[in-house]
């Protein structure tokens, strides 16, 4: 028959019991083991038992007759189990004898205890210490924070402050835009009134041919003075024979130049010293009456011929501009656009050339009005520069 791997363990598993119980049989007897290990023991010959009862349920010595001798092993060894369970009950039952105590144990363990209680006081200590250490820490951060607190709702107030300034000071922007918009209307309101009942004179200038003279250029600023006082009389020389009633504040002068180019054509006769000289009689001219211009125009062909049209064009529109006194009569290039005017007989009684010492026919015939009131304004190098152009 096949043999039965379940049966065949649990018969060698009781085999194997059968040697620790003799074993344990002898330590019994020997009194070498204590209660705990009376307790294995016990536990032990259990399951003895169960391997026992599961051969002899099993019946396997009938099967294998080498497992006869085993079995009866078994049954001998189940009497001597019995008999350990008596002698192990009797054991327990036994009072203990108490163990003597052992002083160099308890003196050690006691040293122990003190070290450990040592480490705990240290640790104590530690703990405070670190203990006061974060409650520093603690404070400082609080205070930090409530700086902190402090300093950002500055700010914010700062912040709002400027903000409401900002606000207030574009609204104060605002109003003096208004205040100077208002201010700015008025006078113009007012200014226009003024003109509506004030009469004026403009004198328009081609300095690049009409050269004031070289005294008065060699002078300066006071140089400029003078021609600008000089000019003034002339005009109202000029116009002595015509009701208009006017003051030297209503006459307003222009005049327009290239200044690089005529300084270079004097220096280059020797009429002044310096370009500066030229600059300077400018300012003069300009600070001696407060309507009166003498304007660089820069370089360019024909720069101070478009500026003088304009402004010709402009006082030729403006109802309080009762007469125009013109300097241009030395170029050719005048003729054709003074010959609208000179068409129109209403503005030309309000035109009067000054004259040249080189006036060009084609201007003569227009049959302009001309005044010599300001002959003594102009230097003769005139000729010889407007010969260059």
């Amino acid at each position: 028959m096949e043999q039965d791997p379940s049966s065949f363990f649990s018969l060698k598993k009781a085999n194997s019991w059968i040697v620790e119980l003799k074993k344990m049989d002898d330590a019994l007897k020997a009194k070498s083991f204590s209660g705990e290990k009376a307790l294995i023991l016990e536990q032990t010959h259990r399951e003895g038992y169960v391997a026992f009862a599961e051969c002899i349920h099993n019946q396997h010595y009938d099967i294998y007759p080498a497992y006869a001798k085993t079995w009866n092993d078994l049954k001998a060894a189940r009497q001597e189990i019995t008999n350990l369970e008596a002698r192990l009950q009797k054991s327990e039952q036994a009072p203990a004898k108490p163990a003597a105590p052992d002083v160099d144990s308890l003196e050690a363990e006691v040293a122990n205890l003190r070290l450990q209680l040592e480490q705990c006081t240290a640790d104590k200590h530690r703990a405070e210490e670190q203990a006061k250490n974060a409650k520093t820490v603690q404070d400082r951060l609080t205070g930090e924070l409530s700086s902190a607190r402090k300093d950002r709702k500055e700010l914010r107030d700062e912040a709002q402050e400027r903000q409401e300034l900002s606000i207030e000071t574009k609204a104060s922007q605002q109003a003096i835009l208004d205040m100077h918009q208002q201010c700015a209307e008025q006078v113009i309101k007012l200014h226009t009134q003024s003109l509506h009942h004030q009469k004026i004179v403009s004198v328009i200038i081609d300095a690049d041919g009409y050269i004031f003279r070289q005294d008065l250029l060699q002078s300066s600023e006071k140089g400029g003075w003078r021609a600008a006082d000089e000019l003034v009389h002339a005009v109202q020389s000029s116009l002595f024979d015509e009701d208009l009633g006017l003051d030297a504040e209503n006459i307003m002068a222009w005049a327009f130049a290239d200044f690089e180019k005529v300084a270079i054509h004097l220096l280059q006769h020797h009429h002044i010293a310096e370009d500066m000289q030229l600059y300077q009689f400018a300012r003069g001219f300009n600070a001696r009456r407060p309507l009166f211009h003498f304007d660089d125009v820069g370089f360019g062909k024909e720069r101070a011929d478009h500026k003088l049209k304009e402004k010709m064009r402009f006082y030729m529109q403006m109802p309080q501009c009762k007469h125009v006194f013109l300097a241009c009569g030395h170029d050719s290039g005048y003729a054709a656009w003074l010959q609208e005017f000179a068409s129109d007989p209403a503005n030309k009684t309000r035109i009067t050339l000054m004259a040249h010492p080189n006036m060009h026919k084609d201007v003569l015939k227009l049959g302009f009005r001309i005044t010599r009131a300001a002959d003594g304004l102009w230097d003769k190098l005139a000729t010889k520069l407007r010969n260059k152009r």
